[in-house]
C-alpha cells in the first residue's frame, strides 16, 4: 500500500523548465534539503556553510553558464523539488523534505538524465553528497571517487563522484 502512495504522489507532480518567478521557490527548497541532512553526513556547520549567501538572484549566473533548471511542481504549480543540468553533468537534484520519500527525486533524477540524453549525451555525470549517494547508485549511477567543494561559506566538503552510461532510448 506504501508504494501506491508514491506512486499517487509522483503523478501529482510534473517537471517543467524553470522560469525567473520560480526561483525563490527553488532557493526554499535548495535550503530546506541541505539543512534536512540527516546527522553523520554533514555536521550543522558544514550545512550552514553550504547554504551562506544562497538567494533566488543567484539561478541567474547558472542561467548565464549554461545550466538548464527543471522544476518538479503539483497542482497550483507549487514547487516539490528541482534539478540543475549542463551537457553532460546533472548539477544537483533538490527535493524539499515534505516531499521527500515520495518520488520527486526520482522522477527529476529520470527527467535530467532524459535532458541530458537529448543534449546529444551518451553518458552522464554528477557529484554526489554523501547522503545522496545510495540514491544514486540504486538507480544505476557508478561511483568514479570521491572530491572536494568549497561551499559559500568556505569550508570544504566531501562528495562522491558518479557517472551513468545512458541508454539510447528515450522513455
Amino acid at each position: 500500500m506504501e508504494e501506491t502512495r508514491h506512486d499517487t504522489a509522483v503523478m501529482a507532480f510534473k517537471v517543467r523548465d524553470a522560469v525567473p518567478e520560480d526561483q525563490a521557490a527553488m532557493c526554499a527548497i535548495h535550503r530546506a534539503a541541505i539543512l534536512a541532512i540527516p546527522a553523520g553526513y554533514y555536521t550543522d556547520e558544514e550545512k550552514r556553510s553550504w547554504v551562506f549567501g544562497l538567494k533566488p538572484e543567484g539561478y541567474n549566473k547558472g542561467r548565464e553558464a549554461g545550466e538548464r533548471y527543471r522544476v518538479a511542481v503539483a497542482q497550483g504549480d507549487h514547487a516539490g523539488g528541482f534539478a540543475s543540468t549542463r551537457d553532460a553533468n546533472i548539477l544537483a537534484i533538490f527535493v524539499h523534505p515534505e516531499f521527500q520519500g515520495q518520488g520527486i527525486g526520482r522522477l527529476l533524477l529520470s527527467d535530467s538524465e532524459a535532458v541530458v540524453r537529448e543534449s546529444g549525451q551518451t553518458a552522464a555525470e554528477l557529484n554526489a553528497s554523501l547522503n545522496a549517494e545510495i540514491f544514486y547508485a540504486m538507480r544505476g549511477w557508478r561511483k568514479t571517487g570521491t572530491g572536494e567543494f568549497t561551499s559559500r561559506g568556505g569550508l570544504v566538503l566531501k562528495i562522491v563522484t558518479m557517472q551513468k552510461k545512458l541508454d539510447s532510448d528515450v522513455h
